[in-house]
């Protein structure tokens, strides 16, 4: 059974137009534009609260896609507000991906969130490997290592006395003469 008080105020923050035409959420929308409403304590995208309330349930693991977003110029998301229920339709989340490709909705060139949102990229400070270090697998952690960090130490220290030239450390250790190059200069393993 429907709960009539849910539904008048759900509908009343739509405004309905003809049947054709888009129905777009005036009320609360998300930072990516698409309504949100309440219900039962939890926050709902608007066109999923207005399938569930037209057609019932939406199974576990759908999603509820629009068919209108082909009427917007790609950089225009109005569609996202549309609750038209004869313009919802649900559909898996590849369903989704593969729908907005045919539509040329896919983020692509200048529409790409490395040019639209340069400051989210992960870059110097908010790169993971300085916002979580202990996750980064360095020197014998890591499964390709032919060297051990006493190795790493005898090789900066055999080096720093002159004599010997990369090369010969290379043969010495059985590794790279540009392994040993990039330990000297501290190029890698620059953890110890």
């Amino acid at each position: 059974m429907k709960d009539s008080n849910l539904e008048q105020r759900f509908w009343s923050k739509v405004n309905r137009a003809g049947p054709d035409d888009c129905w777009l959420w005036i009320a609360a929308v998300s930072t990516e534009g698409y309504g949100e409403f309440w219900v039962g304590g939890k926050l709902e995208k608007a066109s999923r609260v207005a399938w569930s309330r037209t057609n019932g349930p939406i199974p576990a693991g759908l999603f509820v896609l629009h068919s209108c977003d082909s009427r917007y110029s790609p950089s225009d998301f109005t569609y996202r507000k549309c609750c038209n229920p004869a313009h919802l339709f649900l559909g898996t989340n590849q369903d989704n991906m593969d729908d907005m490709v045919k539509k040329g909705r896919s983020a692509k060139g200048k529409r790409n969130g490395s040019k639209t949102h340069p400051d989210r990229l992960p870059r110097g400070q908010r790169n993971g490997a300085h916002v979580h270090p202990e996750r980064v697998v360095r020197g014998e952690r890591n499964r390709f290592a032919k060297l051990t960090e006493v190795d790493v130490l005898e090789i900066r220290a055999v080096y720093a006395k002159g004599g010997i030239s990369t090369r010969a450390l290379a043969e010495r250790f059985n590794v790279h003469q540009v392994t040993v190059s990039c330990i000297v200069r501290r190029k890698t393993w620059r953890h110890i």
